[in-house]
């Protein structure tokens, strides 16, 4: 989507133009940086993630660093779109949007990944339902909250707006990284209660 450019003609106008945001794929504020740059930070994604077909079975798994306000976020805009025509389903988790990123576990990213991949696979695809039941009792039996709560929230909340249905298991999540975002107390106790649960899950394998 083409996002019309305003110029600014004051220095206060051009302190708030230089707000450091990503730029949406299409927006006419992108420019082309990887001859300064020296590397193709969209051919290397590509050639990372688009595999021939004898390397399907094959993951990757990519740490993309960067100092604040370089343009990483837009370089993954632009690589989604890149993606999203080559067939891939996308699924863009912002963490500074789902946790409070002042205090942050690894288990906080875990989940936050979670509730936002349910929330788009529901919303694309039908999903099996009794995986999605087993799963919302597992996390409400370990974070101990209350599944009637959420549904009383999501029923308010349905009234209030209209939009796309997805799974009760990304709103139970939406709820829990709430509380993330809540008391340092909750963070800890929600922490300390799924890192104990899934490694005694984990070590049931063995």
């Amino acid at each position: 989507m083409t996002q019309a450019v305003k110029r600014a003609t004051t220095i206060r106008e051009a302190q708030w133009a230089c707000e450091l945001v990503p730029l949406p794929s299409g927006d006419d504020r992108w420019v082309d940086l990887k001859q300064i740059r020296g590397t193709d930070v969209q051919n290397r994604f590509e050639r990372l993630l688009i595999k021939p077909e004898s390397a399907r079975d094959t993951f990757s798994h990519i740490t993309f660093a960067g100092h604040r306000g370089c343009g990483k976020s837009t370089e993954l805009y632009q690589l989604s779109e890149t993606l999203k025509d080559g067939k891939f389903l996308v699924v863009y988790c912002q963490a500074n949007e789902e946790l409070d990123i002042s205090d942050i576990d690894f288990s906080d990213l875990l989940l936050a990944g979670c509730k936002v991949l349910v929330e788009q696979l529901g919303s694309t695809f039908k999903l099996n339902e009794d995986l999605l039941q087993r799963l919302t009792d597992w996390f409400s039996e370990i974070t101990k909250v209350e599944t009637e709560t959420v549904k009383k929230e999501i029923e308010l909340k349905t009234e209030a707006e209209a939009g796309a249905k997805i799974p009760f298991l990304a709103s139970f999540l939406a709820k829990v990284t709430a509380l993330l975002k809540g008391t340092r107390e909750n963070r800890r106790e929600i922490r300390e209660k799924l890192t104990i649960s899934s490694a005694r899950r984990y070590f049931q394998y063995f």
